[in-house]
């Protein structure tokens, strides 16, 4: 479906509450309940442009206001990130049954504090073929995890790489299947064997 230029933000806080015991309620801020409460905030400004061929971008930060030990043993009192995702269709076509097929791509940007988590920094990308049969999707994507250095979180490799290949079938209005094949460079930087991941997910729509 083309899409027509346009802007649009949005943002908002999330609250969850940990229903934690006392002895534990080192993460969060006490509620009125004297309930460790956390807050997770976003915000995105979203750009969408195109009616022969339609695209987005979306720009966002995210905000964890919970309690964190950090890898050389310090506190922080929350930790922040940001992302960009970015969607172009490439071509479009009508398919043999009517309706239209499409090639897409699309670019996944993510970074994160590299002194909370072992996920530093996320770029990924790929390609997507769809309804070139209807109710059927083929794919092919790439994502790289930049891992972080610091010596507390005990990181062999430097990165991860993942290689996917995926078909998605729409089998029924409510049941969805989704092979996939991956191939991982450095599994969780652990100094593992690379790896051949075959799986399967199915979804079910009540």
């Amino acid at each position: 479906m083309a899409r027509r230029p346009g802007a649009a933000a949005q943002g908002g806080p999330v609250r969850r509450i940990d229903r934690g015991r006392q002895g534990h309620r080192s993460h969060g801020v006490s509620s009125v309940w004297s309930s460790p409460v956390e807050r997770f905030a976003v915000g995105e400004v979203e750009l969408t442009w195109g009616d022969e061929f339609s695209g987005r971008a979306s720009l966002g930060a995210w905000r964890h206001g919970g309690s964190f030990t950090r890898f050389d043993g310090g506190r922080e009192r929350h930790t922040t990130g940001t992302y960009l995702m970015l969607e172009q269709e490439l071509w479009s076509a009508p398919n043999d049954s009517g309706g239209r097929q499409s090639v897409a791509s699309f670019m996944q940007l993510g970074q994160a504090d590299a002194d909370l988590t072992v996920f530093e920094t996320h770029l990924g990308g790929g390609v997507t073929w769809s309804e070139f049969v209807p109710d059927h999707m083929l794919g092919l994507a790439v994502t790289r995890v930049e891992l972080s250095d610091e010596p507390g979180a005990a990181l062999s490799e430097d990165h991860e790489t993942a290689i996917e290949a995926f078909w998605r079938w729409q089998a029924s209005p409510r049941l969805v299947l989704k092979p996939d094949v991956q191939y991982i460079v450095h599994p969780g930087g652990a100094g593992l064997d690379d790896a051949l991941v075959v799986g399967l997910r199915a979804e079910w729509r009540l």
